[in-house]
């Protein structure tokens, strides 16, 4: 009864929906719904749409071949802005954070290739409306990783900074999105991967803060996939299951140290799910469908491992009115309570389809996609 719609979905599974502006948007061969889902525009490949009055642009999406010369043609999506369109290129299942980005201003026909793994973080508030990307690898390539940054309003190339790495074999790549952390009136992107986490001045990309530890034992295939989370004063970071790491924020230089928190080593880390907080708990999911529940300010264990609905997890937890969602790859979500104590509120099953993607929440309605349709849930019908 809650469910406001459901559409059949054709195509790759690993996009999450975002919803912005009334749509909701998605790629291959579906690109874009209303709040009621009706299909506002379809297309073989990717369909970008402008903000403002109702416009449609169809663009042919040219398959990207990486530096081995095998054409990636896994699904594209698009995430809507005011003042620009970004068409992003899941290259893999973890929420929204593993991309190849084509930007291109509104309106243009005119859009870029590119053949490396990048993520991205767009910020309206304190930044102008800056769109920063990372391109954090080494694997494949011997080219740097670094950090660019575009004015979201033309494309233009603000600033492109080098992140420096010592890490080896498939560690210095990185799935990653960064996010934006706003300490003592200032603000700064964080990035995590490459066995380190920094902070960087958003006006020219410059590093000012770096911390190691994300892998302790300089493994070779450490690579990252869950973003890191900022609340309250903290930064917390993810690596390959452990450690889970917390920094004080502030400080320059080498703060591996001098703002560690604390360190987390036992069981239930996550690989590919991002961790959430609300500044008082720290929610994590691991690979296997176990949830774990940690004080985010000293990092001791609240609760957990629990498990939850039988499945792996590829999905990130989203939190949401005083609720964790999860939701595992057999499109099963399980709704915790996100408190002190391990309750399970529901359990909700759809389809029973293949489900990479996370949820979207947005006023009240939740977004689902499976590997053969998109979801809205809502509780009543809004306007």
């Amino acid at each position: 009864d809650l469910c406001r719609f459901e559409r059949l979905l054709v195509g790759n599974i690993e996009t999450q929906p975002v919803r912005r502006h009334e749509r909701a948007f998605l790629g291959h061969m579906l690109a874009e719904f209303t709040t009621q889902g009706r299909v506002q525009q379809m297309g073989r490949r990717m369909v970008c749409a402008q903000a403002g009055p109702p416009c449609v642009i169809n663009v042919k999406f040219n398959n990207v071949a990486n530096r081995q010369g095998r054409v990636v043609d896994h699904a594209p999506m698009h995430m809507h802005c005011p003042e620009m369109l970004f068409c992003v290129h899941h290259t893999y299942p973890s929420a929204i954070d593993h991309t190849q980005l084509l930007p291109m201003p509104a309106g243009s026909m005119e859009f870029i290739n590119w053949d490396k793994v990048v993520n991205v973080q767009r910020s309206d508030e304190g930044t102008d409306g800056v769109l920063f990307v990372e391109v954090l690898h080494g694997m494949n390539t011997d080219d740097p990783s670094y950090l660019v940054a575009f004015k979201a309003a033309t494309g233009e190339v603000l600033w492109h900074r080098e992140r420096a790495t010592d890490a080896v074999g498939e560690s210095p790549d990185a799935y990653t999105t960064p996010t934006l952390l706003e300490h003592d009136g200032q603000m700064q992107i964080v990035v995590s991967g490459g066995d380190y986490v920094t902070g960087h001045d958003p006006a020219t990309g410059k590093e000012l803060w770096r911390a190691g530890g994300l892998n302790p034992n300089k493994e070779t295939n450490y690579r990252v996939a869950g973003s890191p989370v900022v609340a309250d004063g903290m930064v917390y970071a993810t690596s390959r299951r452990n450690p889970v790491l917390a920094f004080h924020a502030g400080g320059s230089g080498d703060i591996s140290e001098s703002h560690l928190a604390w360190k987390f080593e036992g069981a239930g880390g996550p690989d590919v799910p991002s961790a959430t907080t609300d500044g008082r708990l720290f929610f994590m999911v691991d690979d296997r469908g176990r949830a774990t529940c940690l004080d985010a300010k000293t990092g001791e264990k609240v609760w957990g491992p629990e498990r939850l609905a039988q499945g792996a997890v590829s999905a990130s937890p989203v939190l949401a009115d005083g609720k964790l969602y999860v939701v595992n790859e057999d499109g099963v979500t399980t709704v915790l309570q996100a408190g002190p104590e391990f309750k399970v509120l529901a359990t909700n099953e759809l389809d029973g389809a293949y489900t990479l993607s996370s949820l979207a929440i947005a006023e009240g309605r939740i977004y689902l996609r499976t590997e053969s349709h998109l979801y809205c849930i809502a509780q009543s019908e809004q306007e």
